[in-house]
């Protein structure tokens, strides 16, 4: 394994046919992250960023985004994180739909790991963490269940080296 960021990856000059990033594109500088993507590529090489994202178009789910704030990283549009010239061809966008199945009482777990939660301070954590107990509670579409099915829509933007 080798230490490294998207802004400084340690690998030689195109040395790599991809290089996929999921959910963590957001804490990337890209216009030092780019070029260094770009650098380790190779002619023709592929670029993929992905995201998994919760799929308000279900109730509970809108809900749960009401209390944790919405993350549709602009899953119906172009590319929404700047620039990719002169590095990279425009994106090509595909989605693709999935659930995952938790315990119900590891919904307090998915919203902590996500970066909004981490970022925040104590008193919004603690915000968070009471109301997302108690809509665990008494919403009618997860109130007294074992396991809950998630549901995802995931956007992946897929570039070439330019």
């Amino acid at each position: 394994m080798l230490a490294g960021s998207a802004e400084d990856i340690p690998l030689p000059d195109e040395s790599v046919d991809a290089v996929v990033v999921g959910q963590a594109y957001h804490w990337f500088t890209p216009q030092d992250a780019l070029p260094q993507i770009h650098r380790v590529l190779r002619e023709d090489g592929v670029f993929a960023a992905l995201w998994n994202i919760r799929d308000d178009r279900i109730p509970w789910v809108a809900a749960l985004s009401g209390i944790v704030g919405d993350e549709g990283y602009g899953l119906e549009n172009a590319w929404p994180y700047g620039p990719l010239q002169p590095w990279f061809t425009e994106p090509e966008r595909g989605l693709t739909e999935h659930t995952v199945t938790l315990p119900a009482d590891r919904l307090i777990d998915l919203v902590r790991s996500r970066s909004s939660y981490l970022t925040a301070d104590a008193a919004e954590r603690a915000r968070l963490d009471l109301e997302i107990g108690a809509f665990t509670a008494t919403d009618p579409a997860l109130a007294g269940r074992d396991s809950l099915e998630m549901p995802y829509r995931t956007c992946v933007y897929r570039m070439r080296r330019a």
